[in-house]
Protein backbone atom coordinates (compact mmCIF):
# COMPACT_ATOMS: atom_id res chain seq x y z
CA UNK A 1 0.00 0.00 0.00
CA UNK A 2 1.17 3.33 -0.78
CA UNK A 3 1.25 6.30 1.73
CA UNK A 4 1.44 9.37 0.52
CA UNK A 5 3.55 12.34 2.56
CA UNK A 6 0.73 12.92 5.32
CA UNK A 7 -1.90 9.71 4.89
CA UNK A 8 -4.85 10.58 6.64
CA UNK A 9 -4.87 9.02 10.36
CA UNK A 10 -8.01 8.00 11.93
CA UNK A 11 -6.89 7.70 16.15
CA UNK A 12 -9.16 5.49 17.79
CA UNK A 13 -9.87 6.32 21.77
CA UNK A 14 -11.88 3.99 23.59
CA UNK A 15 -12.94 5.62 26.63
CA UNK A 16 -15.33 4.86 30.24
CA UNK A 17 -15.93 7.40 32.88
CA UNK A 18 -12.75 9.44 31.86
CA UNK A 19 -13.60 12.44 31.11
CA UNK A 20 -10.84 14.54 32.42
CA UNK A 21 -8.03 11.84 31.05
CA UNK A 22 -9.95 12.01 27.93
CA UNK A 23 -9.80 15.86 27.85
CA UNK A 24 -6.11 15.83 28.59
CA UNK A 25 -4.97 13.86 25.25
CA UNK A 26 -7.61 15.45 22.49
CA UNK A 27 -5.70 18.71 23.68
CA UNK A 28 -2.63 16.71 23.34
CA UNK A 29 -3.18 15.69 19.42
CA UNK A 30 -4.61 19.26 19.30
CA UNK A 31 -1.13 20.38 20.04
CA UNK A 32 -0.04 17.78 17.57
CA UNK A 33 2.66 18.78 14.59
CA UNK A 34 0.65 16.18 12.15
CA UNK A 35 -1.60 18.50 9.77
CA UNK A 36 -5.22 18.50 11.65
CA UNK A 37 -6.95 18.30 8.05
CA UNK A 38 -4.62 14.55 8.53
CA UNK A 39 -6.66 13.45 11.50
CA UNK A 40 -9.69 11.78 11.78
CA UNK A 41 -10.42 10.73 15.78
CA UNK A 42 -12.97 8.67 16.84
CA UNK A 43 -14.11 8.21 20.47
CA UNK A 44 -15.59 4.72 21.40
CA UNK A 45 -17.88 5.91 24.02
CA UNK A 46 -18.22 2.77 26.26
CA UNK A 47 -21.91 4.23 28.38
CA UNK A 48 -20.21 6.48 30.64
CA UNK A 49 -22.04 7.76 33.47
CA UNK A 50 -19.79 11.18 33.02
CA UNK A 51 -19.84 14.02 30.65
CA UNK A 52 -17.96 12.34 28.28
CA UNK A 53 -20.56 13.66 25.73
CA UNK A 54 -20.29 16.53 26.59
CA UNK A 55 -16.74 17.11 26.90
CA UNK A 56 -16.45 15.84 23.13
CA UNK A 57 -19.37 18.21 21.86
CA UNK A 58 -16.92 21.23 23.51
CA UNK A 59 -13.69 20.43 22.33
CA UNK A 60 -15.06 19.49 18.72
CA UNK A 61 -16.81 23.29 18.38
CA UNK A 62 -14.28 24.82 20.40
CA UNK A 63 -10.60 22.99 18.52
CA UNK A 64 -12.52 22.33 15.35
CA UNK A 65 -10.74 19.23 14.84
CA UNK A 66 -12.26 16.19 12.90
CA UNK A 67 -13.97 14.49 15.81
CA UNK A 68 -16.28 11.84 15.85
CA UNK A 69 -18.29 10.30 18.73
CA UNK A 70 -19.61 6.52 19.04
CA UNK A 71 -21.69 5.79 22.72
CA UNK A 72 -22.06 2.00 23.19
CA UNK A 73 -25.39 0.78 24.70
CA UNK A 74 -23.41 -0.92 27.65
CA UNK A 75 -19.56 -1.26 28.41
CA UNK A 76 -18.70 -3.67 25.81
CA UNK A 77 -14.84 -3.33 27.01
CA UNK A 78 -12.17 -2.27 24.90
CA UNK A 79 -12.19 -5.31 21.91
CA UNK A 80 -15.18 -4.40 20.73
CA UNK A 81 -14.74 -0.44 20.97
CA UNK A 82 -11.42 -1.04 18.75
CA UNK A 83 -13.41 -3.07 16.43
CA UNK A 84 -16.12 -0.42 16.16
CA UNK A 85 -13.11 2.30 15.53
CA UNK A 86 -11.64 0.16 12.78
CA UNK A 87 -15.51 -0.45 11.24
CA UNK A 88 -15.75 3.71 11.21
CA UNK A 89 -11.95 4.65 10.96
CA UNK A 90 -11.60 6.58 7.47
CA UNK A 91 -7.90 7.11 7.34
CA UNK A 92 -4.74 4.96 5.50
CA UNK A 93 -3.77 4.36 9.26
CA UNK A 94 -4.94 3.64 12.27
CA UNK A 95 -3.34 4.70 15.61
CA UNK A 96 -4.73 2.82 18.37
CA UNK A 97 -4.84 5.03 21.92
CA UNK A 98 -5.95 4.48 25.40
CA UNK A 99 -7.79 7.58 26.74
CA UNK A 100 -5.03 7.83 30.22
CA UNK A 101 -2.13 9.44 27.54
CA UNK A 102 -0.50 12.61 26.60
CA UNK A 103 0.99 12.81 23.24
CA UNK A 104 4.56 14.56 22.63
CA UNK A 105 3.60 16.97 20.01
CA UNK A 106 5.91 15.20 17.25
CA UNK A 107 4.19 11.57 18.38
CA UNK A 108 2.03 10.94 15.33
CA UNK A 109 4.24 12.54 12.60
CA UNK A 110 7.18 10.70 13.46
CA UNK A 111 5.05 7.59 13.79
CA UNK A 112 3.59 8.13 10.17
CA UNK A 113 7.45 8.89 8.85
CA UNK A 114 8.55 5.42 9.82
CA UNK A 115 5.55 3.52 8.69
CA UNK A 116 5.94 5.12 5.19
CA UNK A 117 9.49 4.04 5.27
CA UNK A 118 9.12 0.77 6.76
CA UNK A 119 5.75 -0.24 5.81
CA UNK A 120 6.02 -4.38 7.11
CA UNK A 121 5.56 -2.27 10.68
CA UNK A 122 3.41 -2.87 13.28
CA UNK A 123 4.45 0.96 15.13
CA UNK A 124 4.20 1.77 18.61
CA UNK A 125 5.49 4.79 20.74
CA UNK A 126 8.05 4.92 23.23
CA UNK A 127 6.38 5.06 26.49
CA UNK A 128 6.82 6.60 29.73
CA UNK A 129 4.63 7.12 33.24
CA UNK A 130 3.19 10.52 33.19
CA UNK A 131 3.79 10.27 37.42
CA UNK A 132 7.52 9.42 36.76
CA UNK A 133 8.56 10.91 33.28
CA UNK A 134 11.75 9.58 33.51
CA UNK A 135 10.71 6.27 33.96
CA UNK A 136 10.43 4.11 30.84
CA UNK A 137 7.72 1.24 30.02
CA UNK A 138 8.72 -2.01 29.25
CA UNK A 139 9.70 -1.90 25.66
CA UNK A 140 9.71 -5.13 25.51
CA UNK A 141 6.56 -6.76 25.52
CA UNK A 142 7.02 -10.88 26.00
CA UNK A 143 3.80 -12.99 24.90
CA UNK A 144 6.49 -15.87 26.57
CA UNK A 145 6.76 -13.43 29.73
CA UNK A 146 3.02 -13.46 29.42
CA UNK A 147 1.96 -16.81 29.42
CA UNK A 148 5.22 -17.60 32.20
CA UNK A 149 4.54 -14.15 34.51
CA UNK A 150 6.56 -14.98 37.11
CA UNK A 151 9.72 -14.82 34.90
CA UNK A 152 9.60 -11.03 34.30
CA UNK A 153 9.32 -10.66 38.16
CA UNK A 154 12.71 -12.70 38.52
CA UNK A 155 14.48 -10.84 35.64
CA UNK A 156 13.01 -7.55 37.02
CA UNK A 157 14.79 -8.49 40.73
CA UNK A 158 18.04 -9.93 38.81
CA UNK A 159 17.83 -6.41 36.58
CA UNK A 160 18.12 -8.43 33.40
CA UNK A 161 16.85 -6.05 30.39
CA UNK A 162 15.63 -7.58 27.47
CA UNK A 163 17.21 -6.60 24.51
CA UNK A 164 14.30 -8.90 22.09
CA UNK A 165 12.29 -7.25 19.55
CA UNK A 166 8.80 -7.16 21.31
CA UNK A 167 5.85 -9.00 20.93
CA UNK A 168 3.17 -7.00 21.61
CA UNK A 169 2.13 -3.26 22.23
CA UNK A 170 -0.48 -2.40 25.17
CA UNK A 171 -1.98 0.65 25.45
CA UNK A 172 -0.91 2.78 22.02
CA UNK A 173 0.31 1.61 18.35
CA UNK A 174 -0.07 2.44 15.00
CA UNK A 175 -0.86 0.08 12.29
CA UNK A 176 -2.54 0.56 8.75
CA UNK A 177 -6.16 0.15 8.06
CA UNK A 178 -6.08 -2.24 5.56
CA UNK A 179 -4.55 -4.72 8.50
CA UNK A 180 -6.52 -3.92 11.14
CA UNK A 181 -9.69 -4.65 8.47
CA UNK A 182 -8.32 -8.03 7.29
CA UNK A 183 -7.57 -9.33 11.06
CA UNK A 184 -9.73 -8.44 13.40
CA UNK A 185 -9.85 -10.17 17.01
CA UNK A 186 -12.60 -11.91 18.12
CA UNK A 187 -13.76 -9.64 20.90
CA UNK A 188 -16.16 -12.24 22.78
CA UNK A 189 -13.03 -14.20 23.49
CA UNK A 190 -10.87 -11.42 23.92
CA UNK A 191 -13.13 -8.34 25.89
CA UNK A 192 -9.47 -6.42 27.01
CA UNK A 193 -6.30 -6.80 27.43
CA UNK A 194 -5.58 -9.83 26.05
CA UNK A 195 -7.32 -8.30 22.65
CA UNK A 196 -4.35 -6.43 22.29
CA UNK A 197 -1.96 -9.47 22.13
CA UNK A 198 -4.20 -11.37 20.34
CA UNK A 199 -3.99 -8.40 17.66
CA UNK A 200 -0.47 -8.64 17.65
CA UNK A 201 -0.11 -12.32 16.90
CA UNK A 202 -2.26 -12.03 13.86
CA UNK A 203 -0.82 -8.98 12.71
CA UNK A 204 3.05 -11.25 12.71
CA UNK A 205 1.69 -14.56 12.26
CA UNK A 206 -1.00 -13.43 9.26
CA UNK A 207 0.20 -10.28 7.92
CA UNK A 208 3.78 -11.04 8.35
CA UNK A 209 4.08 -7.47 10.49
CA UNK A 210 7.53 -6.46 12.40
CA UNK A 211 6.82 -4.89 16.36
CA UNK A 212 8.86 -2.29 16.13
CA UNK A 213 8.67 0.93 18.70
CA UNK A 214 9.70 4.39 16.94
CA UNK A 215 12.36 5.60 19.27
CA UNK A 216 11.65 9.52 18.81
CA UNK A 217 8.02 9.32 19.29
CA UNK A 218 6.96 9.92 22.37
CA UNK A 219 4.31 9.69 25.07
CA UNK A 220 3.01 9.38 28.59
CA UNK A 221 0.92 6.97 29.91
CA UNK A 222 -0.92 7.97 33.59
CA UNK A 223 -1.21 4.41 35.25
CA UNK A 224 0.96 5.03 38.45
CA UNK A 225 3.43 2.25 38.22
CA UNK A 226 2.55 0.52 41.74
CA UNK A 227 -0.92 0.55 41.23
CA UNK A 228 -1.56 -1.85 37.93
CA UNK A 229 -2.55 -4.69 39.45
CA UNK A 230 -4.91 -3.01 41.54
CA UNK A 231 -6.52 -1.15 39.07
CA UNK A 232 -6.49 -4.22 36.58
CA UNK A 233 -8.92 -6.56 39.23
CA UNK A 234 -12.65 -5.01 39.17
CA UNK A 235 -15.91 -5.93 38.27
CA UNK A 236 -15.50 -4.87 34.32
CA UNK A 237 -11.73 -6.48 33.67
CA UNK A 238 -11.85 -9.60 35.43
CA UNK A 239 -13.32 -11.51 32.23
CA UNK A 240 -9.15 -10.30 30.94
CA UNK A 241 -8.16 -12.00 34.27
CA UNK A 242 -10.38 -15.09 34.19
CA UNK A 243 -12.06 -16.42 30.92
CA UNK A 244 -9.43 -14.74 28.28
CA UNK A 245 -6.50 -15.87 30.35
CA UNK A 246 -7.48 -19.36 30.29
CA UNK A 247 -8.20 -19.29 26.57
CA UNK A 248 -4.77 -17.95 26.12
CA UNK A 249 -2.81 -19.82 28.10
CA UNK A 250 -4.65 -23.09 26.40
CA UNK A 251 -3.85 -21.84 22.81
CA UNK A 252 -0.66 -20.74 23.33
CA UNK A 253 1.12 -21.67 26.21
CA UNK A 254 0.81 -25.62 25.63
CA UNK A 255 1.36 -27.95 28.44
CA UNK A 256 3.90 -26.10 30.10
CA UNK A 257 1.58 -23.14 30.13
CA UNK A 258 -0.84 -25.23 31.64
CA UNK A 259 1.41 -25.49 34.71
CA UNK A 260 1.92 -22.20 35.17
CA UNK A 261 -1.74 -21.55 34.69
CA UNK A 262 -2.46 -23.89 38.01
CA UNK A 263 0.61 -23.40 39.75
CA UNK A 264 1.51 -19.62 39.66
CA UNK A 265 -1.37 -17.43 37.95
CA UNK A 266 -4.28 -18.44 39.45
CA UNK A 267 -3.71 -18.90 42.40
CA UNK A 268 -2.15 -15.32 42.36
CA UNK A 269 -5.07 -13.84 41.06
CA UNK A 270 -7.33 -15.69 43.59
CA UNK A 271 -5.06 -13.93 46.57
CA UNK A 272 -4.60 -10.64 45.03
CA UNK A 273 -8.69 -10.45 44.83
CA UNK A 274 -9.10 -11.84 48.96
CA UNK A 275 -6.39 -9.11 49.66
CA UNK A 276 -7.62 -6.14 47.76
CA UNK A 277 -9.50 -3.68 49.64
CA UNK A 278 -12.43 -3.65 48.07
CA UNK A 279 -16.04 -4.15 49.30
CA UNK A 280 -17.13 -6.59 46.94
CA UNK A 281 -14.47 -8.71 46.67
CA UNK A 282 -16.25 -12.00 47.89
CA UNK A 283 -18.13 -11.06 44.48
CA UNK A 284 -15.29 -10.43 42.76
CA UNK A 285 -13.95 -14.21 43.78
CA UNK A 286 -17.07 -15.38 43.10
CA UNK A 287 -17.25 -13.96 39.37
CA UNK A 288 -13.11 -14.82 38.59
CA UNK A 289 -13.65 -18.90 39.24
CA UNK A 290 -17.03 -18.56 37.82
CA UNK A 291 -15.42 -17.04 34.36
CA UNK A 292 -12.44 -19.44 34.93
CA UNK A 293 -14.88 -22.31 34.17
CA UNK A 294 -16.43 -20.94 30.79
CA UNK A 295 -13.48 -20.71 30.03
CA UNK A 296 -12.17 -24.43 29.77
CA UNK A 297 -15.92 -25.25 28.84
CA UNK A 298 -15.90 -22.92 25.74
CA UNK A 299 -12.50 -24.41 24.50
CA UNK A 300 -13.31 -27.51 25.14
CA UNK A 301 -16.65 -27.01 22.80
Amino acid sequence: MKFKKYPVVSIVIPTYNREKMLERLLYSIKDSSYPKDKLDIIVINNNSSDNTTEIVSKIRLKLRLKLRIHTNKKNLLLGYARNKGIELAKGDLIFFIDDDNILEKDCIKNMVRFQINNRDGFLAPKMYYYNEPKREWKEYCSIHDLLFPFVPTIKEFLKIRNKKIPEYFPNAYMVSKEVATKFKVNDKQFKHNFFEVEQAILYQKKANLKCKIVQNAKLWHDVPYKKRLVTRTNENTIYDKAKSRVIFQRKYGGFLGQISYFTFILPSNIMLIIFLKQKKKGKLLNLYLKRVIRGYKEMIN
